[in-house]
């Protein structure tokens, strides 16, 4: 997404921040320069490390100025046509989500997040998506809060999520991931929690055995 983003905003670099599916504790940087061409050994990244480990960069000449723009309509278009002209059939969309701490907290706007998404879902033309329920509560701000008093909350967002992607026929689920909504026991009271057919389970067998 964000090469694409280069390319088709014409711009002059990108910098992604991720830290893939680890802990937002390893964030760092995806470079690239113009035409979406990563920031290598080959094209740069050594004389960024050098600069940084000599504090040796210059003031701009001026402030830049900061506007936000969506490209993921765009993306998933052009994900769906490049599909299509080489014979291979989207079915499921996979998206991060976390009804506990997502959207700074704000529940209301994490499923409104979680909407969107399932209008890009709807964009690539699949009719499943996957989306997370929460990492679950911080240890060191857990106190004596366990799954129960985190259930009622995520059935909310299930339900809120899985009932506006039905309008689109699209069935969402949760996997059993991550932990703290792993072990079967705690995947059984979501679903029979959010009760509505539309919502299921993309059951990952091996990810049972790390919990149950």
């Amino acid at each position: 997404q964000s090469y694409f983003a280069n390319g088709t905003l014409d711009a002059d670099g990108s910098v992604m921040i991720t830290a893939s599916h680890n802990p937002g504790e390893w964030n760092g940087f995806k470079l690239c320069i113009a035409n979406a061409v990563p920031i290598s050994g080959a094209t740069g990244i050594m004389d960024i490390q050098k600069i940084v480990e000599e504090k040796s960069w210059k003031k701009a000449d001026k402030t830049g100025t900061m506007s936000t723009y969506d490209i993921k309509p765009e993306y998933a278009a052009f994900l769906r046509e490049e599909c299509k002209k080489n014979g291979v059939e989207p079915v499921s969309y996979t998206i991060g989500a976390d009804f506990l701490h997502g959207s700074d907290g704000d529940l209301e706007k994490e499923i409104a997040r979680l909407k969107g998404e399932v209008e890009i879902a709807a964009a690539l033309g699949v009719n499943l998506m996957r989306h997370d329920a929460t990492r679950g509560y911080d240890n060191d701000k857990r106190g004596y809060k366990a799954f129960g008093d985190a259930l009622p909350r995520i059935i909310e967002g299930c339900r809120a999520v899985t009932e506006y992607a039905k309008t689109f026929g699209i069935r969402t689920m949760v996997e059993n991931h991550g932990f703290f909504c792993q072990d079967s026991e705690r995947v059984e009271k979501i679903v029979t929690g959010v009760a509505n057919p539309n919502f299921g389970v993309l059951l990952d067998i091996g990810n049972f055995a790390c919990a149950d």
